[in-house]
């Protein structure tokens, strides 16, 4: 999963536009990442940070079937719920 979003061609150098993403949710999900053990990167913006991310039974596994990374920047209010 990848939550970095620049519309294509992605031509904002100044870094100074972005587009919001709130009350996002992913459910359900299983996979292995394909090429590191990062398997969940959200790179939201300084300037319009990501609210409301809500991960419910997803399980995401590095590509040697090690426990997978997640890495989020910039992000106001994220939820992983482990119960599920």
């Amino acid at each position: 999963l990848l939550g970095h979003y620049c519309p294509w061609p992605c031509n904002t150098p100044d870094g100074e536009s972005a587009a919001l993403f709130t009350n996002i949710k992913f459910n359900n999900i299983r996979g292995y990442g394909k090429q590191r053990n990062t398997v969940v990167e959200f790179k939201c913006s300084e300037y319009e940070h990501c609210t409301d991310i809500l991960m419910q039974d997803v399980s995401l596994k590095a590509r040697d079937d090690a426990e997978g990374h997640m890495t989020c920047e910039n992000i106001d209010s994220l939820e992983i719920d482990v119960d599920s």
